[in-house]
């Protein structure tokens, strides 16, 4: 989901449950972002690519390995109580 901001909470479960949230204020993203108009994100890139314009975007480290991984409860379910520390260990590489 792409959105100019998402409440505290709401995008703390979005990663938690393994979904991409993007945090976009830039006016002409919104402008070309119509109806049927073909959006792509690159999350390798943190690009967001909308009628041959590009757009950056930030994502901290840990969420892109808590996405990378399924979300919260797959990521504990592989590193157990430790799993923050492997995550900022994976996100320090």
């Amino acid at each position: 989901m792409i959105a100019r901001d998402f409440a505290f909470i709401y995008a703390r479960n979005q990663v938690n449950n393994g979904l991409l949230g993007i945090c976009m204020d830039d006016d002409r993203f919104y402008e070309l972002a119509v109806e049927d108009a073909m959006v792509s994100i690159d999350v390798e890139h943190r690009t967001i690519s909308c009628n041959n314009e590009t757009f950056p975007f930030t994502l901290d480290p840990i969420e892109q390995q808590l996405l990378a991984g399924g979300g919260l409860v797959k990521v504990y379910e592989q590193f157990g109580a430790g799993l923050f520390q492997r995550l900022q260990n994976l996100s320090a590489q």
